[in-house]
Formats: structure tokens, sequence, C-alpha cells
């Protein structure tokens, strides 16, 4: 997931082979401001290594290349609802199989689990395979313009409920009860702020005032021996702190999102360069205490929008502005949903990650159909 090129080299495929494309909103200042960042970052790196320079171009393309290839796919085909359907029973299938025979999954994809944890399906680490679930969900429910069909309902709802009892990953459930949350805050607000409350804004309310204790009884029920049992269980008894003070595997991924968003604004959001990072981290870490008490020795930053800030600086501050300009244009995002994205965006996805720009592109695409 975190360096697979197929993605890209679909999209090149598919552009390639299509004799007619439209630019999809704002690609080319998002090009430019991408491209340009990219140019600055290497320049200012110190000593970086040719697979360092080949990863961040691959990750940068696939980027700009599946949000332009997948926009025109959507213009020429319309929205592929039964292949992705496909793309995630697809994956809940190898997740079973996982649970069977976890020797066969290790013949598709190299496995980063132990005992305790969650399943990978075709995931390298059970927090990917979350997040693919969940991007997927998402992308679905908004290309059917947030209609799904009955059966995808259905796959919506065995894809959070593989989030939890199969992937188990703390990380991405966290996300799922904090984005609930956001998204009934902006409707409340909205219809305080327009003196009526809408039949939706009701049902918002309700689904995460249910969603979080009915999350609540499935980890009791299902998983309270595991890793994501205990946690939470941590969690409900001491504290958020209790956990930071205890978990490697969270502080790290905290660590990630923090000190790279605070990296980029100690270089002033100047391109920080492929291979500084863990100077620049470890010139901010004083700042924080003993709250990262578990540093990571690594130029990697586990943060897509990490990533895009600390290595692109202002050039990829302005990428993302884009990117949320093509979202919200026309009323197609919310900006409960941007919010949201910020947040999810804030953990460990590597920024080749294809369903991002393929969220974008459906975003952009529905805009383009409600002004036509």
């Amino acid at each position: 997931m975190d360096s697979q090129p197929w993605p890209l080299l679909t999209g090149l495929v598919f552009l390639g082979s299509t004799r007619f494309v439209r630019a999809p909103p704002y690609i080319g200042p998002l090009s430019i401001s991408i491209t340009a960042g990219l140019i600055i970052s290497i320049a200012l790196s110190v000593n970086p290594t040719l697979t360092e320079i080949l990863r961040a171009i691959a990750g940068y393309s696939t980027l700009i290349v599946v949000y332009f290839a997948f926009y025109n796919y959507l213009l020429r085909f319309g929205f592929p609802s039964s292949l992705l359907f496909f793309s995630a029973v697809s994956w809940l299938v190898f997740a079973f199989v996982e649970m069977v025979s976890p020797s066969i999954i290790s013949m598709f994809a190299a496995q980063r689990t132990s005992v305790g944890r969650g399943l990978t399906s075709l995931a390298p680490e059970p927090t990917f395979f979350a997040i693919f679930l969940l991007f997927l969900s998402w992308i679905i429910f908004v290309g059917r313009n947030y209609q799904p069909s009955r059966r995808e309902v259905f796959l919506i709802a065995a894809n959070l409920l593989a989030i939890f009892l199969l992937a188990r990953s703390t990380m991405v459930i966290v996300y799922i009860a904090v984005a609930a949350v956001i998204y009934s805050g902006f409707f409340v607000i909205k219809s305080i702020g327009s003196l009526r409350m809408r039949g939706s804004h009701i049902f918002a309310v309700m689904f995460a005032l249910i969603s979080m204790p009915f999350a609540k009884l499935l980890i009791e029920a299902f998983l309270e021996d595991t890793r994501t049992g205990r946690l939470m269980s941590t969690l409900s008894q001491k504290g958020l702190l209790a956990i930071i003070s205890s978990d490697a595997s969270i502080i790290n991924r905290i660590e990630g999102s923090v000190l790279s968003i605070h990296a980029a604004l100690y270089n002033k959001l100047i391109p920080g360069g492929l291979d500084t990072y863990l100077t620049t981290k470890e010139l901010v870490r004083p700042f924080w205490g003993k709250i990262f008490w578990y540093p990571t020795v690594s130029n990697k930053i586990l943060s897509w929008n990490g990533v895009l800030l600390y290595e692109l600086g202002v050039f990829g501050l302005m990428a993302f502005v884009w990117l949320v300009l093509a979202a919200v244009r026309k009323g197609s995002a919310s900006g409960a949903e941007i919010v949201i994205f910020a947040m999810f965006a804030m953990g460990a996805i590597p920024m080749a990650f294809p369903l991002i720009p393929m969220l974008f592109a459906v975003w952009a695409y529905n805009g383009k159909r409600m002004s036509a």
C-alpha cells in the first residue's frame, strides 16, 4: 500500500489511451504547486538517496495522475459502483481467508502484524486495512450522491464492522468516533444558525449518539482480550493520558502527525527536503517535553498531511488548498467533510495512497454534475 506503483501506472495508461481528456478543477495550479515544491525540496535535501527521490516523485505523481485519470474516468463511464463494490468484498473475503490460513495471504502481501492484533487482508498492517475500508466506503457514499443502494448500505456497514472486529485498528476506530462527533456538531451549528432542524440533521445527531455506545458494546463483547479492547478499557478507566504514556504504537503515530506539522512551521513553511525530517524533528521535540517518550529514528513521516507540509512547505499548503477548492466547488463537499478529511489525513497514510485523489475526483465530478 505504501509504495506500490500500480495506481500511478494504471492512471497513466488510462490517460494515454483516452483520446479526449478534460482537466479536472484546479489541476493546473495543483500540479505546479507540487512540482515546484518537490524540485525545491530535492534541492534543499542534504544527501538524498535515489530511492528517496524516486519514492517522492512516485508518491506526488500518484496524487496528480490518479486525480486527473479518475475524474476523466467518471466523465466517460460514470461512477463505478459495481467495481468498487467488488473491490471491497474482495478485501473482506481475503480477511476471512486470513482467519483460516494466514500463509495464503502472505503470498499476496507482506504482512506486519502480531498475535493479538487485527487482520491485514491485502494490506501490510491492520491499520492500513482499516484505512482502506474507511476511504473506500466514503468514496462509495459520496459517489452515490449520499444515497447508496441497499446493498451498498450493507457493504458500508460490513466495512465498519470489519474495522472493529477484523482489522481492530484503534486509531481508525478513534477517527470514526471523532468524525461522528464533528459531523453532528456541524449539523447542529448549521441548524441553530438557520433556526430549523432538518430530518437529516436529526439523523446525524442520533447516529453519533447511538454509534459510540454501540461501538463500546462491540469492543467489550468481541475485543475484550485484544490490544484494542485493552486500550479502550484503559481509555474509559484512566483517560487518554494513560494510553499516551503506555502505548508505543499510538505515541509513534501521534508523533508523526504532530511533530511533522511543528517541523514544517519551524522551517517557516520552506520546503524541508527529503532527508532532513529526523534532524528537524529532534530540534522541535524538546518543546513537547516527555509526551513523545518513544521516538522513531527515521526520516519517514507517518502522516499524509505531514509529508505534504514538511517536504513541500508552502507549496504543499497551496496544493491542499487547491484540492479543497476542487472538492467544495458548487457545494459538493461540506465543511464537515473537509474537516474530517483533514483529521484522517493526519494519520499514517502514504502519499501514494490512491483513494485520497479518487475521493477528491468524485467530489469534483459531483460539483460538475451540479452545475450542468
